[in-house]
């Protein structure tokens, strides 16, 4: 995929100051995440600090966190161990992350035009090929340090959600509802769908997390966010931002 932080120009110096960082260091790799503030850009810690005020306003409700777009499992691990934190013996509360690991699967009309620079296109935003096995190696470490050592805080669906949401809801049964839903899908059709099966399992009070709502890269995910409430509710969502961040670029309170 394309380079992300190198969109900008004091991003791409940043960059490189982190990495020219990272080779002179005399830190072990463990002692460089005991100290992560001092290699972090301070876009991805503020993005780490939306997450985390987020996440307290479903701190005390029931449900599940729903991720949809893992990518690379940033926000997929950010949850599971905010959950181990503030939630440490509810054994309900769990993360549930759906993505592809293959990149997008494909664009529709509602997408816009194929943008290579962006990583809109067939296959963009694809973690890599060993992300599968990172994730997994990922969550091993984090379960040395869980509380309830039966209760695993990660469970990975792979596919199109399109395909896999319908089995994931059965499998679940009449009881599943969601807290938190993290809609990083970024396009149209999958947002939609998601929207049309998640959002009534959502408990009053819930946060829908909508990442890139009002982004020109991805205009599919707007569209359809807006398309869904002005079809069951007869009227656009109502969608705040946190004002010291632009990521996510929105959020929805679940108040029906």
């Amino acid at each position: 995929m394309s380079d992300m932080s190198l969109r900008h120009e004091p991003e791409r110096l940043q960059k490189e100051a982190l990495e020219k960082l990272f080779e002179i260091s005399e830190l072990k790799p463990f002692e460089m995440f005991r100290n992560f503030p001092v290699f972090t850009p301070r876009f991805n810690l503020a993005r780490f600090l939306a997450h985390y005020e987020l996440f307290k306003k479903i701190v005390d409700l029931p449900g599940v966190i729903v991720d949809l777009g893992v990518f690379r499992g940033a926000s997929t691990f950010t949850w599971a161990k905010l959950c181990e934190i503030f939630c440490p013996t509810d054994v309900r509360k769990v993360v549930y992350g759906f993505d592809t690991f293959e990149g997008f699967p494909s664009l529709s009309k509602e997408d816009g035009p194929v943008n290579v620079k962006e990583d809109v296109r067939e296959g963009g935003y694809f973690g890599g090929k060993s992300v599968e096995k990172e994730l997994n190696l990922a969550q091993e470490a984090m379960n040395h340090d869980r509380h309830l050592k039966h209760v695993n805080r990660i469970e990975f669906i792979k596919g199109k959600v399109e395909e896999t949401i319908p089995g994931f809801i059965a499998s679940k049964g009449n009881g599943l509802r969601i807290a938190l839903l993290n809609l990083d899908l970024d396009l149209y059709g999958p947002t939609k769908a998601a929207l049309e099966y998640f959002v009534p399992l959502m408990v009053r009070g819930g946060i829908i997390i909508v990442d890139e709502y009002a982004v020109d890269t991805f205009g599919g995910e707007s569209k359809a966010v807006d398309e869904y409430f002005h079809g069951v509710f007869g009227k656009k969502p109502i969608v705040k931002k946190l004002a010291w961040h632009s990521n996510p670029s929105g959020f929805i309170e679940v108040d029906w």
